[in-house]
């Protein structure tokens, strides 16, 4: 029964990583007019994370995909408190991505966030927020039961 929130946290990590693996092949920006020639893709999920670690914009985007791989690899070591540190950082960075985007004709009196934000935008929202949760969960799990790191680096002794 001891080994069940461990493996919840686990499951949650493994998903995490898969929905932010996912999202760089989803539309992460959204072309509300379409034209013949540019289609409705205005910038798909790998082409954000290229102009996130472009030289001048990777002090302020640069966390968001930075600092959810160190919170990835933090959590995987056994690190839970500066991996808490790094997701938030990371989530910060994510939701000022989606409102830093410039508003367009049409889009309304409200445009929070992003009005043209695609799909691939909000898994990568959301795998951000989940690898949080798995981070907050895995430092109760240690502070609790002393659990350590998701049992990735852990190999139980044979008796246990």
């Amino acid at each position: 029964m001891a080994d069940r929130p461990r493996r919840t946290t686990q499951t949650l990590y493994f998903t995490s990583l898969g929905v932010y693996a996912a999202s760089f092949v989803l539309p992460a920006v959204i072309n509300p007019n379409p034209t013949p020639s540019f289609g409705w893709v205005e910038t798909w999920g790998w082409q954000a994370a290229l102009m996130s670690m472009a030289t001048p914009m990777v002090v302020i985007l640069g966390p968001s995909n930075l600092g959810y791989a160190a919170a990835a690899l933090l959590i995987a070591i056994g690190s839970s408190r500066a991996a808490i540190a790094c997701s938030v950082v990371a989530l910060v960075s994510m939701a000022y991505c989606g409102i830093m985007l410039p508003p367009r004709p049409g889009d309304g009196p409200f445009r929070f966030p992003g009005g043209h934000l695609g799909p691939g935008y909000y898994a990568w929202l959301a795998a951000g927020v989940m690898m949080l949760a798995c981070g907050v969960q895995t430092w109760r799990q240690v502070r609790k039961a002393g659990m350590p790191a998701l049992g990735l680096t852990h190999v139980p002794p044979a008796g246990e």
